[in-house]
């Protein structure tokens, strides 16, 4: 008797023992998971912002350009383009 007894509070203790393992693992797979998903949008925005970032500074330096230009040299600048699409 005592040695059944024995026998079930080992499975007991052993049954109690996955579940507490079994919380640890699935909340381990949920941090995995919105890891990954927040690393993958930080990917997407990084990306997003570089190229805005480029296109922004390709702006100040047409600005740049076109306001260091006296509006004489402006014309001819425009004229020359002009003349050489055509």
């Amino acid at each position: 008797m005592v040695v059944q007894v024995r026998r079930a509070l080992c499975e007991v203790e052993h049954q109690l023992e996955m579940r507490q393992q079994m919380p640890f693992t699935d909340l381990q797979q949920w941090l995995q998971l919105t890891y990954e998903i927040e690393t993958k949008y930080f990917v997407e925005r990084r990306q997003s912002t570089e190229l805005q970032l480029i296109s922004a500074k390709d702006m100040v330096q047409c600005f740049l350009f076109w306001s260091s230009l006296s509006a004489d040299e402006i014309k001819s600048v425009l004229i020359r383009r002009e003349r050489s699409r055509n």
